[in-house]
């Protein structure tokens, strides 16, 4: 149900009505009224023994696509920053911080996911928030969808910090190719949101040029894992660290192709 609830919120519902033909337990009801936390604007509207109303409070019109685009992607930017920086310091409370934060992001996500919906709806509400064509509303939820993925990885770097805990620290050779394949991945999903943002082909192109950049670094750092690291255990857990990084590098090439599919299209 919590689901069903979540996809007409996302598909631009204004009023969510649940029904039932007994009394719904008290339990049933707190566990959807926190729904609330992860959906922006939702709020409960009428409540009986056998009904739950939420209704969508908040005014589509006041949020622009690209000034949400560019809060997930400095949600984003900052996690896998701060991931990075939990593993260098082994700082287990900054991990499960930046964990907790990442579901703020999903907050965004919904949002924005929700606004391209009823922007599709509505040719009015389309130019209010910045979307000049139905092309353009398509690029945008490619786009989102693209930085939710950039986010759940950054959260999943800072899941495996704590598969750490009880290992010997890594040396600063390992963390340091951690760090260097990290500023790599940061600097292209910075600069494939402004590729997006400002519809700059030449920047968007610049950020594909670096995957083989992400690819290169990522070997040399599991040469160095498999000839330093005697721990399976610990091995394991940096090498899908640099799993999580070359796929965020990899979304951010995805957003970088967003950013030509907005900008090279063709004129009616």
């Amino acid at each position: 149900l919590e689901y069903v609830i979540g996809t007409y919120y996302i598909q631009g519902s204004h009023k969510i009505n649940i029904t039932s033909k007994n009394t719904i337990p008290a339990e049933d009801k707190q566990r959807l009224k926190l729904l609330r936390l992860e959906l922006p604007g939702m709020e409960v509207a009428e409540e009986k023994s056998d009904k739950l109303s939420f209704q969508v409070l908040i005014d589509p019109s006041i949020f622009s696509l690209e000034s949400l685009i560019e809060e997930t992607a400095s949600f984003s930017l900052h996690l896998q920053e701060d991931a990075i920086s939990s593993i260098v310091k082994r700082d287990f409370q900054l991990a499960a911080e930046v964990m907790e934060r990442s579901r703020e992001a999903l907050r965004h996500y919904r949002m924005t996911i929700r606004q391209v919906a009823l922007a599709s709806l509505s040719k009015a509400l389309a130019k209010k928030v910045g979307v000049k064509s139905c092309q353009e509303c398509i690029t945008f939820a490619l786009v989102a969808r693209d930085l939710n993925r950039l986010v759940y990885h950054s959260a999943s770097i800072a899941k495996h910090v704590f598969a750490l805990r009880e290992k010997k620290e890594l040396s600063k050779e390992i963390l340091d190719k951690v760090t260097s394949m990290s500023r790599v991945a940061y600097e292209m999903q910075e600069k494939a949101v402004q590729a997006f943002l400002k519809k700059d082909v030449k920047l968007a192109i610049s950020v594909m040029g670096k995957m083989n950049e992400i690819k290169e670094r990522e070997g040399t750092l599991l040469k160095t894992v498999i000839g330093k690291i005697r721990d399976v255990d610990t091995a394991v857990v940096v090498s899908m660290i640099a799993r999580d990084l070359r796929r965020i590098a990899g979304y951010a090439v995805a957003i970088a192709d967003d950013a030509m599919n907005r900008t090279l299209t063709p004129k009616p």
